[in-house]
């Protein structure tokens, strides 16, 4: 993108930035401007002397570490979640839900120096590398934090990874060995690479300095280390005190650096957990409850901005949604943990959240990859990339009383045996398991609508997404940045539990830019690219612009036939109008409506399938079968389109067909592309989605179906399905009409 066009972007946004925002930025370029004059001059740099006298109270007479140290451990203080109860209780209980073993293992690969982050398995940073990549033979530049950016190593480089090095989430694991052990070498290893850490990464220096979200997951990640490590012969004065000015310092550029407007929605939450965490613990601090206080009226009055009415992410990104659900639990249930008040409001918007997850979770117990991802997690206990989230579950269920909360956790223990105490473990083991009262649920707000024919783990699942692209997105030429895709009107769907179609995920923010680009455009999920049109216009990595939002026509539930349609207009002429039936939670009607004025263009449907599931295109039955371990779904189309069946090989680019199961990490997997001439106003592109099971296909042809070409309409489809007669019928401007064994379903 040219310097001209990125000036112009800027000024778009400058001309519709409210007045407040406008203040609130040029303030922060002032305090900039100032941190960059004090730290030239050295005056950032807080003496040991400063820091007990100015900032814990203390004189820095008469051995004042060690009365910092003794403050801590006998004044007054919240609380963590391990001093929850009795410690040799909780042993015995996690010990017997949990397999113990697998983090020792763990443990000692990292006391090792080996790491798997981001999918890339890496060396563990030692003293003096904190700003190297960990990929790349280059380092980032030890610099003022706001001059980083501008001074790249390399080309190719992407931040994302010498950032999730200094997470530190991986310490936590070194934690929990040392808790469950109490092996020395475990908190010795904490406490080496915190020190490491510390004396590599002063005030205001370098990459570790750029985003006060990296401190906020850095901080709650120490904390989570530090109090899992207490009682340690290595956690003694001298650590305690270095580790509590540093604590202090990623706190204080936190309260001064707070996202209100450059990211106000994960960065901002995660900014103020991790504010609220140091705040409520290190009371020695005289910020401590200025901080807490501050962060605590952050989560509360953001909460609604974070969230739908329905309770989903505005953000429209399922691991967004969860990494911003995840920082509000651990607040609100720090705060239970020492009988501080949670309101109303928060508890309400957690509720809702949970209730989303629950109803997105398919029956594989894995979220559907919709919107980016970086493998971020709020809540981290171990370091395998999931797109599992049903520990949530098992923490609203003792939050909200909810049994079918309890069920849907499938006995996902881990986070409930952190982040609760004996008290509310008690009563989840207690409380009754029943399924959610719905099977399946409109979202109505941010625009899901999910079919479900049960909630066991061999139901069938259909999620349809006509919800915006995301919160903050303009439909003029104004740029924004957002984490939702040009995914409109695309869908995901499992049979008998198995994963078939798919979203493709999401790849890489500061990668290969065509890999980038494709995972968050059209041609990455299961939706049409309707000739030229777009659903959005790319202007820059996470950036769009003249966004076109899908709308819905209607949701309905009868006792045999659910129905979903919703429609995104282009212009006058071109517009998607796309309508799913789930008939007797049994198979699945589509038909998509494509109008374009004849304008002789090509629309192309796309369509993505799990990196599990093989496919067989049958052009002369005009039949695609996909199969996965025992079962799988028959696509039945009616008219000779042009297909093409890809699928990824190492070399190729993007479109070949990948999946990328999370962040710098992608499989080879099938997509299936139709071709549709768009010759007339009106282009019906019916489809059956028939699943099948154990090798057998309970499908048979009784009609060959035709199109009437002049009255746009196919003649019924009639078929057998399921020792049932079916006739299904498709015309322009209507909904396909279902027959079974004669009788309108």
């Amino acid at each position: 993108m040219s310097k001209t066009v990125m000036l112009m972007n800027k000024i778009k946004k400058l001309l519709v930035m409210p007045k407040e925002e406008v203040l609130f930025r040029i303030t922060e370029r002032r305090l900039e401007k100032r941190e960059y004059k004090h730290h030239l001059s050295g005056k950032d740099q807080l003496s040991d002397e400063d820091f007990i006298r100015k900032c814990c109270g203390l004189s820095s007479q008469n051995n004042a570490i060690h009365r910092l140290f003794d403050n801590f451990y006998s004044g007054k203080r919240d609380s963590f979640f391990t001093e929850g109860y009795e410690k040799n209780i909780r042993t015995t209980v996690i010990k017997k839900h949990l397999n113990t073993q697998d983090w020792l293992l763990t443990a000692d690969q990292i006391c090792e120096g080996q790491l798997c982050l981001l999918g890339q398995d890496v060396r563990l940073a030692q003293a003096g590398e904190w700003h190297k990549d960990p990929l790349e033979a280059c380092e980032w530049p030890r610099t003022f934090y706001k001059q980083v950016s501008k001074i790249k190593p390399s080309v190719t480089v992407d931040i994302k990874y010498v950032w999730e090095m200094n997470r530190h989430q991986y310490l936590i694991v070194l934690g929990k060995a040392y808790w469950i052990s109490g092996d020395e070498k475990y908190a010795k290893k904490v406490c080496a690479i915190i020190s490491s850490w510390i004396s590599d990464n002063p005030y205001h220096s370098g990459v570790n300095w750029t985003s006060s979200l990296e401190l906020a997951v850095r901080s709650i990640s120490w904390i989570w280390a530090y109090f899992f490590c207490r009682g340690s012969q290595h956690m003694d004065a001298a650590f305690h005190f270095i580790f509590l000015k540093s604590i202090y310092e990623q706190g204080l550029h936190m309260e001064q650096h707070l996202s209100y407007y450059s990211s106000p929605y994960n960065h901002l939450i995660g900014e103020a957990a991790g504010l609220h965490m140091i705040g409520s613990l290190f009371s020695q601090l005289k910020l401590g409850q200025a901080w807490e206080k501050l962060a605590w009226s952050i989560l509360e009055n953001n909460i609604d901005k974070q969230f739908f009415d329905d309770g989903m992410c505005v953000e429209q990104a399922t691991f967004y949604h969860h990494f911003t659900l995840g920082f509000y639990l651990q607040a609100a249930l720090l705060r239970k943990l020492n009988n501080k008040p949670v309101s109303e409001k928060i508890l309400s918007g957690i509720e809702k959240a949970l209730n989303v997850s629950m109803y997105l979770t398919q029956p594989n117990g894995k979220l559907p990859a919709i919107g980016d991802i970086d493998n971020a997690r709020s809540l981290y206990f171990n370091m395998e990339h999931s797109w599992d989230f049903r520990g949530f579950l098992s923490l609203g269920a003792v939050l909200f009383n909810r049994s079918d909360f309890k069920r849907q956790s499938s006995g996902s223990y881990e986070e409930l045996l952190w982040l609760c105490d004996e008290t509310m473990l008690t009563n989840f083991e207690t409380m009754d398991s029943t399924y959610p009262l719905e099977t399946s649920k409109a979202l109505s707000s941010s625009g899901y609508y999910v079919m479900r024919s049960a909630w066991e783990k061999d139901s069938h699942y259909l999620c349809f997404d006509c919800g915006v692209m995301a919160a903050g997105l303009h439909e003029d030429g104004v740029p924004s940045a957002a984490h939702g895709h040009a995914d409109a009107l695309s869908f995901e769907l499992s049979v008998f539990g198995k994963p078939i179609l798919v979203e493709s995920g999401f790849n890489t923010y500061f990668g290969p830019l065509e890999w980038h680009r494709h995972f968050r455009e059209e041609a990455a999920h299961n939706t049409i690219k309707m000739g030229k049109s777009r659903q959005a216009e790319y202007c820059g990595r996470l950036t769009w612009k003249s966004v076109i939002h899908p709308k819905l026509h209607y949701w309905r539930q009868a006792d045999n036939l659910e129905t979903v349609c919703g429609e995104i207009v282009y212009d006058k002429e071109m517009s998607h109008r796309r309508e799913i039936l789930s008939v007797s939670s049994k198979f699945w009607v589509l038909l998509d409506q494509l109008k374009s004025a004849g304008r002789n263009e090509q629309a192309i449907a796309y369509f993505h399938f799990d990196a599990s599931v093989n496919i067989e295109v049958d052009r002369e039955k005009k039949q695609i079968i996909a199969s996965a371990e025992g079962a799988g779904l028959l696509i039945q189309y009616f008219e000779d389109y042009e297909v093409e069946a890809r699928r990824g090989v190492e070399g190729m680019g993007p479109e070949a067909g990948w999946q990328a199961a999370g962040y710098g990490h992608k499989n080879p997997t099938w997509v299936l592309s139709f071709v549709i001439p768009l010759t007339k106003k009106t282009v019906l592109f019916p489809l059956l989605l028939l699943p099948w099971k154990k090798n057998k296909l309970i499908f048979s042809s009784k009609k060959e179906t035709r199109l009437d070409t002049k009255r746009n309409e196919f003649y019924p489809a009639t078929f057998s399905f399921d020792e049932q007669n079916y006739m299904v019928s498709f015309r322009e401007n209507d909904s396909p009409s279902v027959l079974c064994d004669g009788v309108p379903v």
